[in-house]
């Protein structure tokens, strides 16, 4: 089993993504051969915009 990311890198990740992404982002996961793991959930709440 593959170790876990540090938590400074998986700061540095989010902020790569964040950068390239913006808000949209939702979600990160860690993915090893035996395991997944989420490092960023983010919980987006719909909009009317997003419901048409």
């Amino acid at each position: 089993m593959s170790p876990p990311p540090s938590e400074g890198l998986v700061g540095e990740l989010i902020r790569a993504c964040r950068t390239q992404i913006g808000d949209e982002l939702g979600s990160m996961t860690y993915f090893t051969p035996t395991d997944a793991e989420y490092l960023y959930l983010r919980v987006i709440k719909p909009t009317l915009e997003r419901l048409s």
